[in-house]
């Protein structure tokens, strides 16, 4: 009875001595996790900001600041605040090119299953572009240009598959766009851009995925709205979309009026509510289908001399169903008011519609 019971003190006292050694190495393994999420935690942040300053502003030869970053291992979440690309080296003005107030990006552990990226957040605030146009065909991002127009020292091989990628609720807000014409001395503005895109993926479980992007923005004062429902990467790619213009001024825009043309533009107002239906099946030509409603209000153009020649008050047309790739339009209805057309004869007897071609 004695050995008896010395052997299970025994098997007990090794029980103990197992999990307490169990215990001691999962207690380890958790300090380790932890020391490595602390490590990226405050290591991450410098060491990123550092790589993307060097190697973007190496690749773009413009300087590229970000002002703070944010890395939260544990949930990999990362927050850029404050992003620039500066102006091209010796340029006029030290305004930088773009900026970005805030940019979040929410990592998947999918992302290491599917070996490809998966986020399911990408948030862009308050983008902001300058832009300015120098001379006529010449901008303030020539160098940019140039740089992107060489070819890629070690191209893609052509059977090469494309990137596999999820992005879910993409989001870009409070846009801005400034567009500075010096040869013209005009300022154009698009504010309020906002971008949505809540899913747009090529991987297998998401390939039949439908998504319902929204694009809104204001252009010199005019409002832009849109809605949509996109299949992206089905087989098909089947694509509805909803547009709307309100009175978008055409004056601000006469500079850029081809000079080969007839005629010239001297004022007009276009305002559109379409819907667009698009598909591409499998071996067979693609059908893009626009219907809805256009209107172009107050319009006027004349000669290349500046001679009246045509303006209305109001043209309303209907689009029952448009396939520009058939070249097939079936309009609805079409209302003209307040036609007027302007035809001379000089004293020789030409006719200006006639001298139109000429």
């Amino acid at each position: 009875m004695p050995y008896i019971a010395d052997d299970k003190f025994h098997e007990e006292k090794a029980t103990v001595a197992t999990v307490a050694t169990g215990l001691k190495r999962l207690g380890w393994a958790v300090l380790a996790v932890l020391g490595l999420l602390a490590l990226a935690w405050v290591g991450v942040p410098p060491l990123l900001k550092s790589q993307i300053e060097q190697h973007a502003s190496a690749a773009l030869g413009r300087p590229v600041t970000v002002g703070r970053i944010d890395f939260t291992p544990w949930t990999l979440e990362l927050t850029a605040e404050q992003l620039a690309i500066g102006a091209a080296p010796g340029a006029a003005s030290a305004e930088p090119l773009l900026t970005i107030a805030r940019l979040h990006a929410n990592a998947d552990l999918r992302s290491v299953l599917n070996l490809a990226p998966v986020l399911t957040a990408l948030e862009i605030d308050q983008p902001e572009v300058r832009l300015t146009r120098t001379a006529t065909g010449h901008y303030d991002i020539d160098d940019l240009i140039a740089r992107f127009s060489q070819p890629a020292a070690v191209p893609a091989p052509p059977d090469a598959a494309p990137a596999r990628f999820a992005l879910h609720n993409v989001q870009l807000r409070g846009g801005a766009v400034h567009f500075t014409d010096q040869p013209l001395q005009r300022e154009h503005r698009l504010t309020g851009l906002t971008l949505a895109v809540p899913f747009l993926s090529n991987l297998p479980a998401a390939i039949d995925t439908e998504v319902t992007p929204r694009l809104a923005f204001q252009l010199d004062g005019t409002a832009f709205d849109s809605d949509a429902k996109v299949r992206p990467f089905a087989a098909q790619h089947p694509t509805q979309a909803q547009f709307k213009l309100d009175g978008f001024d055409l004056a601000p825009w006469l500079g850029y009026w081809p000079d080969a043309l007839p005629v010239k533009l001297q004022r007009g107002k276009v305002s559109s509510e379409m819907a667009l239906h698009f598909e591409a099946p499998p071996d067979q030509p693609p059908t893009l289908r626009l219907s809805g409603r256009l209107n172009a209000d107050d319009l006027a153009l004349t000669d290349r001399a500046g001679a009246a020649l045509l303006s209305w008050g109001a043209l309303d047309v209907a689009l029952r169903d448009v396939q520009p790739l058939a070249r097939r339009i079936t309009l609805g209805a079409v209302t003209l008011d307040g036609l007027v057309l302007d035809v001379t004869r000089d004293a020789r007897g030409r006719i200006n519609l006639v001298q139109l071609g000429d």
